[in-house]
C-alpha cells in the first residue's frame, strides 16, 4: 500500500513536475524521490524530455528582466577590475605562481618556461626554477635561478633556520 507522500510524489511527477521540484515540495532529497519513483515502477523521463517540459516554466521566469543601464561609476569599476586582471594567456594559481593557459606551454609555470628558454632544454623533475627575490610573479630572466631540488630545499631550510624553535633538549620543535 502506498503512503500519501508516495502517491503525491507519483502524481506530481506524472503532471510534469521535475524530481528537484518534487523534492523541494515534499522535503525529501532528490535521490529519495528518484528511488521512490523507480520502486513504484514509474518510467523516468530522459534528460531531453525533462528539459522540453521545463522550457515553458524557465522562459516564464525569465521574462521582463531588463538590466538597468550601467552608471559611469559602475563602468569605471569594471574597467579598473579588468586592468587588475592578468593579461590573457596566463593565470595566477592559488599557489601564487603564474601559469600559461594557452599555447604549447599551457598548464606550465612561466618561471620554468623562462629558465628552459635560457638553458635551451627542458628541466627535469628534480630541477627547480627559483625566484631569486622570492616574488613568485617576478618572472624576469635575471630573477630566475637554476637549482636542483636538494639545493632549493637547503636554500629555504637555511633561510628559515633562525625562525625555528628549539625545545628544552635542544631539538627542533
Amino acid at each position: 500500500m502506498k503512503s500519501a507522500w508516495t502517491h503525491a510524489c507519483e502524481e506530481m511527477y506524472r503532471k510534469g513536475m521535475s524530481i528537484p521540484e518534487i523534492a523541494d515540495v515534499i522535503g525529501w532529497s532528490r535521490s529519495s524521490v528518484r528511488r521512490k519513483l523507480l520502486s513504484m515502477g514509474v518510467a523516468l523521463r530522459s534528460r531531453s524530455e525533462g528539459i522540453s517540459l521545463a522550457r515553458p516554466r524557465i522562459a516564464e521566469s525569465q521574462k521582463g528582466g531588463t538590466r538597468p543601464p550601467r552608471t559611469i561609476e559602475h563602468r569605471r569599476k569594471l574597467a579598473e577590475a579588468n586592468r587588475a586582471r592578468p593579461a590573457r594567456g596566463f593565470t595566477i594559481k592559488p599557489s601564487g605562481y603564474a601559469e600559461y593557459t594557452r599555447g604549447q606551454n599551457a598548464g606550465r609555470r612561466i618561471n620554468r618556461v623562462v629558465l628552459e628558454t635560457r638553458l635551451g632544454s627542458k628541466l627535469n623533475m628534480n630541477e627547480i626554477a627559483h625566484h631569486d627575490d622570492e616574488n613568485k610573479l617576478n618572472n624576469d630572466d635575471d630573477n630566475i635561478v637554476y637549482m636542483t631540488a636538494s639545493e632549493h630545499a637547503r636554500h629555504h631550510a637555511l633561510k628559515n633556520l633562525p625562525n625555528r624553535k628549539r625545545g628544552a633538549q635542544g631539538r627542533f620543535l
